[in-house]
This record gives structure tokens, sequence and C-alpha cells, in this order.
């Protein structure tokens, strides 16, 4: 037999017969009567009940395997090695496809395929017994064809070492290994012993691709650099890892990936197919409400952004975009990761029409603002979630006295009552904290609440500002506390001395960012600051009602 004729008999076979047969001295002598070149094939030949499912979430038993703390049981045992025995097979029938589909390849580079195609063989062969053992028929779950899908349309050798070899077989560094420990903790030596086998000669066939790789990249490129050009979505390096507990760094080393490399695909994230929210900071939304900002405020908002915009990964699911003005560093993503983290995609300001082609699910900014939406536009059409023009309405809720005026309204109503009882015979129950997915809005003011004189007032330009002072003062407070209308928290506010007189400091600060007689700034007595609590809602877009989803204490320190 020669080789082209074993390959035609894996790929095109019916029977798995056909497919793990051991062909003995192959020749590479010219086939009489030769098929016409493979550039394309939908699927290869399957028996009946190995047909190929399209993908994972038609509702299919067995299209996923079992989780870690299932294995304890045969049947979960079975299921495993029949999903990985697929795996394998897969890997047979790709590798028989590129000794079709590249004939003229380097006649070293087909050998090779040809003793790692064997090598596939003989793993789904040892499945196969370790299942059946289990009580396991191969041909008993569905199985997924995705390997096939993605590495199948290759177009040059270069590109299947890159699916195949640096990408779905570098990720079986992590699985191999992490199941051969799983299985060798429960005692199933046979299996672990398979799967140790299997481990111990994926390492060559990460290495067999990555010769290859090196031989064939552009040399400009380091290994990493070129690796991620030569995938496109929904390929990416992403794939070439498993979950993050089980990355397996020396065996990387052993099949002689870089240090370079095996940091950066460690670091690696982006979405395996589930539509991404895409979020990113901007420090400056509350006060680009109210003005353009002066080239410094706008400076030192942008070096803000960058500082905290990292912050935004506590929001974020794995799968998710973060936009940001300067990428970070690998050492401090592995820091993130260390911590327990599950990191987004990390994608520059710059770079984010680069994600336009994929389906996105939704815009999630730090705050909405007309700049935000226009920052956002070049996205907007690629997004699931329709996204309505600005509304002028919306910036109420970013004003200080648009909450000041709320806070007095909820107290005054608390202190109204049609049965004339005082607030503090009102009150049963008012010590409970709302709980998550309640209502606050028909809750009672507690007895133990500030009252309504301790909230933020309203003023317009410096006639009012001096009135409130003076009238805190006659209601004996000494300080006060002035705040602008737009500004983020702990910007734009100052403490004043309450009364008739300001101090020269305090007059060249006001006089500073107040623009006009209608510049808005809410004055509210200063208060015995014993601790910090905040508190959070979510108002989903088009809702009435917010939902509470609860609270927690910042640490301040002095």
């Amino acid at each position: 037999m020669n080789v082209t004729e074993f390959a035609e008999q894996i790929v095109f076979g019916k029977t798995l017969e056909d497919k793990l047969l051991v062909p003995g001295r192959l020749t590479h002598a010219a086939r009489r009567n030769a098929l016409p070149r493979v550039d394309s094939l939908v699927t290869p030949g399957r028996p009946a009940d190995l047909q190929m499912r399209r993908g994972a979430n038609d509702g299919s038993v067995g299209m996923q395997p079992p989780s870690d703390d299932q294995l304890g049981k045969e049947q979960a045992r079975g299921q495993l090695l029949h999903f990985l025995a697929n795996h394998e097979l897969l890997a047979t029938e790709l590798m028989a496809l590129v000794l079709l589909k590249f004939p003229d390849a380097p006649h070293a580079f087909r050998q090779g395929i040809l003793v790692t195609l064997q090598e596939e063989q003989e793993h789904t062969r040892m499945y196969i017994k370790r299942m059946k053992e289990c009580g396991v028929e191969f041909g008993s779950f569905p199985v997924s064809g995705q390997f096939w899908r993605i590495v199948e349309p290759m177009e040059s050798p270069m590109d299947f070492v890159s699916r195949l070899s640096l990408t779905f077989e570098q990720a079986n560094l992590d699985y191999s290994l992490h199941f051969e420990s799983v299985f060798r903790n429960l005692g199933d030596t046979e299996t672990a012993d398979v799967l140790q086998k299997i481990y111990e000669d994926e390492i060559g066939h990460v290495n067999h691709g990555l010769q290859w790789f090196q031989k064939w990249k552009n040399q400009d490129q380091s290994d990493w650099e070129a690796y991620q050009a030569s995938l496109s979505f929904p390929m990416s390096p992403q794939r070439g890892r498993g979950p993050r507990a089980v990355f397996n760094r020396e065996g990387r080393r052993l099949a002689g990936l870089s240090e370079d490399f095996i940091d950066s695909i460690e670091v690696f994230r982006q979405s395996r197919g589930r539509s991404p929210s895409v979020r990113w900071f901007d420090p400056a939304a509350e006060a680009g409400l109210n003005r353009e900002l002066s080239p410094g405020e706008s400076h030192l908002m942008d070096q803000l952004g960058t500082d905290l915009e990292g912050v935004v990964v506590a929001l974020s699911k794995q799968d998710d975009v973060l936009l940001v003005r300067r990428k970070p560093s690998r050492v401090f993503l592995k820091s993130l990761i260390d911590l327990g983290f599950d990191l987004p995609e990390f994608t520059t300001f710059e770079d984010r029409t680069s994600i336009v082609n994929r389906k996105l699910r939704d815009l999630e900014p730090w705050a909405w603002t007309p700049k935000a939406y226009q920052f956002a536009q070049p996205l907007m059409e690629a997004t699931l979630v329709a996204h309505d023009a600005w509304d002028e309405d919306a910036a109420d809720l970013y004003r200080k006295s648009w909450g000041a005026a709320m806070l007095h309204q909820w107290i005054s109503e608390g202190e109204r009552d049609d049965q004339g009882e005082t607030r503090e015979q009102n009150n049963e129950g008012a010590n409970d904290l709302p709980q998550p997915g309640s209502s606050v809005s028909d809750l009672p003011v507690p007895s133990w609440f500030m009252p309504k004189e301790c909230c933020g007032t309203q003023v317009r330009g410096m006639a009012e500002l001096k009135e409130a002072l003076v009238q805190l003062a006659d209601q004996g407070w000494a300080n006060a506390i002035v705040k602008q209308d737009l500004a983020s928290s702990g910007r734009g506010q100052r403490r004043l001395k309450c009364g008739p007189t300001l101090a020269a400091e305090d007059k060249a600060w006001l006089d500073s960012i107040v623009g006009s007689s209608q510049d808005t700034f809410v004055v509210e007595p200063e208060l015995e600051r014993l601790l910090d609590l905040s508190f959070l809602w979510n108002l989903p877009r088009g809702a009435e009602q917010a939902n509470y989803l609860g609270w927690t204490r910042p640490i301040v320190g002095a």
C-alpha cells in the first residue's frame, strides 16, 4: 500500500477498521488511477453512529465531557474517554487529509505526519479499549466535528501546524496531564497510564509542528507574533490552552516552546464563541457632561484612565472584551491570574474596530455619555442589543443635585403619614436592610436616618452659595462641603467655613471653577465621618424600577 491509498482509506473509509488500519510497510510510489486532489471536504467518512454533530448546544447528552467530580463513576469515565477518543480520531483523519491535500509538501514533513498519524490511531485504540472496560461502546454518545470544521479549510501545511499542532495538540498538553492526575488520584491506574502515554506522545507532536512552523514563519517575527498572525477568528491562541487551573508550563517547555511564547499564551484571552460584552473606563464621564475639559484636565483624566482602567476587569467575564488605552504587561496580567481573576480580552482604543466583524452582545461603558456614544459608534452595528441615541434627560442621573433632591423627597414623604403617625411610630421593620431584588421606593424612612436638614441644597452661582453658608451657620453648623454638580467622586469639592465670610484661598478656588452665575453646586453640612458604606442598584435599559444588588463597606484610612 502506498501513502496516498492509506490516507484515502482513513479519510473516506466508513468503518472504524478503515480508520484504524495498521498499514504495514508503506511506499511513496505514485498511486495508479489517482483520485483528484482533495481541496475541500465537508466531512470525512464515518460509521453511522459516529457522524459528527454541528455543535455542543443542540441539547444532546454527551457532546460535552463530564466534570471531574463525576469521574468516580464508571459510566462517566467511559463518557470522558468517548469524548477524548473522538478527538484522537479527528486528529487521525486530519493528518491523513494533510497527506492528500499537500502531496508536494517536503518529504520530511510528510514522513513526520505519517508517524504522528499512526500514533493518533494507537491513541484512539487505547481509548476505545479502556472505555469498553467501563461499559461504553464507541458511538454511544454524539460526537462533535469542531476540530474538523476549523482545521479542514487549511490552505497550506503552515495552516495545519498552526491550527492542529500548535493549537489543539498544545491544549492537550494541559488536558491529558490533568486527567492523568485525576484518574491517578481516583486509583484508576489503567486509565491514568493511557493518558500518561498520550501526554508523552503529544509533546512530540507539538514539537514536530513547532519545528516546521519555525521553518515556514516570517523570520522577522517572534514565534508568538507569527502564531497570532497565522490564526483568524474564530481561531485564536485561546484554544491552545486548557483552563487556568490546569496550565502545563513544563510540558510546553519539553515541546520546545520558548518562555516568551509560554508566558504569552498563559495570559492570552479571547472568546471561544460566546458573544462578548465590550467595556471601557472613562473617569471624565461626569465632568465631560457639564463642559469641555481644559487641556490640563484632559491630560489628568487620560492618566487616571490609564492607571485605573484595570478595575473594569472585576466587572468582566472571561469572554468579554475590555477596551484599554494601553495593553497591560504580561507580568501584570499574570499577577491578576494568580489572584484568581478570569481575564477578559484586551483591545486598545485605537484597534477597537478590529472586533466589528464579530457578534458582540452589548456595549457597557463605565458611563453612557455623549462622548461614549461617539466613541462606541463604530461598534454599534455589531451588537445584538440595540442602542438608542443619547437622551439629554439622562444627564440628570449624574448630577449631585438630582441625588440630593431625591433624598430630600424620600425623607419628606417618610415624615408625612395619612394616619397622623409620627416617624418613630411608622417604623416597623425599618432597621432591616433591603434584600437583593426588592424595591426601595416604598421602604419607610428609618428612625435612625438623618433629618432632611442634613440633605444637600442646590445653589447656583456665588451669591446663592454664600447665602446657603450663612443659613448653615445660623443652624449651628461649623463647616460645609461644597460640591460641583457634575464631577466624579472626590473631585470638585471643598470644605468651607459656614458664615458670611470666605477665606481668601476658598474664594480663589471658587472663582476658578465658577464659570457663570448659573453654575450649579450642592452645599451640605459637614458631618462627623464614622465609616463608609456603598449601596448598589441596577437599572436595566428601559426598566422603570431599579433592582437592589447589595452593599459593601469600603475600608478608608485616615
